[in-house]
């Protein structure tokens, strides 16, 4: 019987955090699919038009820097301390959840979207910061709580990792998304 939130009694492994995310995932494209279907529409009509205003992005960075900062610090701090108690394993497992479910969402919305080049804008939004946030938070997720100096350089890593990824999202992904969506754009227009 589970009578407190003690270290032996809540050990939740790397493999438990992966399934919680890849069953999200489908449940999120079985929902944008099924029961979602006119709002993973609306959806991917405000993200076509997101993306039709890349060039934008060019002249608003201030303002899309902004955004960055607002969405990406208080969720990542907030997993910091969460990761740093036992106790907090529940709201890492409810991130894993909620990244697998937005994603299987907006998988499912492009792929309706833009057929089969649905699936190649997706990872699109993703590059480079992918490579710099998945570590981060991985990171965390195997980084049990440590009361050390060590434990503290640990989480400065991570952050400076973390940042690294958001650094990527706001200065390479705006030019790396408008050269895909060039791309697909061109090609989806030129098939009969």
């Amino acid at each position: 019987m589970l009578t407190g939130w003690r270290k032996e009694h809540l050990h939740i492994t790397l493999k438990v955090h992966i399934l919680l995310f890849l069953g999200f995932f489908f449940a999120g494209v079985l929902l944008a699919n099924l029961r979602w279907a006119n709002e993973s529409f609306w959806l991917g009509y405000q993200t076509e038009r997101a993306l039709q205003q890349i060039e934008m992005w060019k002249t608003e960075r201030p303002v899309f820097l902004r955004f960055l900062l607002r969405n990406r610090l208080p969720v990542w701090i907030a997993l910091c301390m969460c990761s740093r108690f036992y106790r907090g394993e529940p709201a890492l497992l409810a991130c894993s959840g909620w990244l697998g479910l937005s994603l299987g969402i907006l998988s499912a919305t492009f792929a309706r979207q833009f057929s089969v080049f649905g699936i190649l804008l997706t990872g699109a939004m993703m590059i480079p910061q992918i490579f710099a946030y998945l570590p981060a938070y991985l990171s965390l997720i195997r980084n049990r709580p440590k009361r050390s100096a060590a434990g503290v350089l640990k989480y400065i890593l991570f952050s400076g990792v973390f940042l690294l990824g958001a650094a990527g999202e706001y200065y390479l992904n705006p030019w790396f998304l408008q050269k895909i969506y060039a791309v697909i754009h061109a090609l989806s227009h030129s098939t009969p």
